[in-house]
C-alpha cells in the first residue's frame, strides 16, 4: 500500500514538473537573474540597496554570489521581491521520478543477478541473454511492488549497504569479471577464488612441507587463488608503491624467505604436523602483499 502511494505521488509530481521541460529555458543569464532584471528595469545597484536596506557593496556581493551559485535562497527571495518578481524554485528530474526509480531498480537487479549468472557459469549452467533479461524484469517488478519474498520497500532501493562502495577505475584495472563494480562484489569473488585455490593446495598429495616452500609453487598457488578474478594473478609487481619493498627486491626477498622457513622446518623449529598448513597459508599471504595489478606494471 505504501509503495502504491509513493508511486502515485511520483506520477503527480512528474505531471507537474513536465511543464518545466526543457529546463534550459530557465537557465540563468551569465551574470545572474538579479543583475539582468535590475539592469532591464533601469534600476541601479544603489537603488536596489536602498529598497533592500543594505549597502551598495552588499548588492555587488549578492550579484556575484548568485552568478557563482553560492547565494542563499532567502536572500534571493528578498531581492526578487524588491525587483517586483517572484522566486520560482524547483527540482526537475533529468528523466522522470518514475524513471529514476526504475533505473535504480534495474541497476540493483543487474548487480545482484550478475553474481548469480557468474556462479551458474562456473557450474556450466550459463543462461542466455533473454533469460537474464526476463529475470531482471521479474526482479524489478517484485522490488517495486514490495513483494513479501523480498521484503523490500522502494526507499531501500536508494540505501547503499556498508560494503557497496563503488570501485574506482584504477581499482578495477586488471579485473577479469565485468560484473565486479563494488567492494562487496570484489570481496565475494576473491573469497570464492581463494577457497578454490586453498582446496587445490590442500589436496595435493605427496607434497612435503618443504615442497611447498618454493617460489614456483607459490606463484602457481597465487594464480590459483586469484586467477579467476585478476589478470595479474601469479606475477610480481614491477612498479614502486608507498607500502612494501622495492619492486626489484621482491623475487630475491621471496627466495630468502623460503630458504629461512625451510631451515626452520628441517631443523624442527616448526612442529611437523602444523608446518604444511602454515606453509600453504603463509606463502600466498606473503606473495600477495608483493604482487600488484598488471595495470601498474611496466
Amino acid at each position: 500500500m505504501e509503495n502504491q502511494l509513493r508511486s502515485k505521488a511520483r506520477q503527480r509530481l512528474d505531471e507537474r514538473l513536465s511543464e518545466l521541460k526543457p529546463e534550459d529555458r530557465f537557465k540563468a543569464p551569465p551574470k545572474g537573474w538579479i543583475r539582468a532584471i535590475r539592469e532591464a528595469l533601469g534600476m541601479t545597484g544603489v537603488q536596489l540597496a536602498d529598497r533592500m536596506g543594505v549597502s551598495p557593496q552588499s548588492i555587488n556581493a549578492l550579484e556575484m554570489s548568485e552568478a557563482n551559485g553560492t547565494v542563499q535562497l532567502n536572500t534571493l527571495r528578498r531581492a526578487a521581491n524588491e525587483l517586483e518578481c517572484t522566486l520560482v524554485y524547483a527540482l526537475v528530474p533529468k528523466t522522470s521520478l518514475e524513471g529514476a526509480v526504475g533505473q535504480r531498480a534495474r541497476k540493483i537487479a543487474s548487480r545482484e543477478l550478475a553474481r548469480v549468472a557468474h556462479t551458474m557459469k562456473l557450474e556450466s549452467q550459463e543462461t542466455d541473454h533473454a533469460d537474464i533479461e526476463a529475470r531482471t524484469e521479474t526482479y524489478i517488478r517484485n522490488s517495486l511492488e514490495g513483494a513479501r519474498s523480498l521484503e523490500r520497500e522502494v526507499t531501500d532501493l536508494f540505501r547503499e549497504p556498508d560494503d557497496a562502495t563503488p570501485l574506482a577505475p584504477e581499482e578495477r584495472e586488471g579485473l577479469k569479471q565485468s560484473w565486479i563494480t563494488h567492494r562487496r562484489d570484489l570481496n565475494e569473488a576473491e573469497e570464492e577464488n581463494i577457497l578454490k585455490g586453498s582446496a587445490w593446495a590442500h589436496h595435493r598429495r605427496g607434497l612435503k612441507a618443504t615442497d611447498l616452500l618454493d617460489e614456483t609453487f607459490s606463484i602457481v598457488l597465487h594464480k590459483r587463488m586469484f586467477g579467476d578474478v585478476w589478470k595479474w594473478a601469479g606475477s610480481y609487481r614491477k612498479t614502486e608503491r608507498n607500502i612494501g619493498i622495492e619492486a626489484y627486491r621482491i623475487a630475491v626477498e621471496v627466495r630468502n624467505m623460503f630458504d629461512d622457513v625451510k631451515y626452520w622446518v628441517v631443523h624442527a623449529t616448526i612442529r611437523p604436523m602444523k608446518s604444511r598448513c602454515a606453509c600453504i597459508t603463509g606463502s600466498w599471504q606473503f606473495i600477495r602483499s608483493r604482487m600488484e595489478m598488471a595495470g601498474t606494471q611496466d
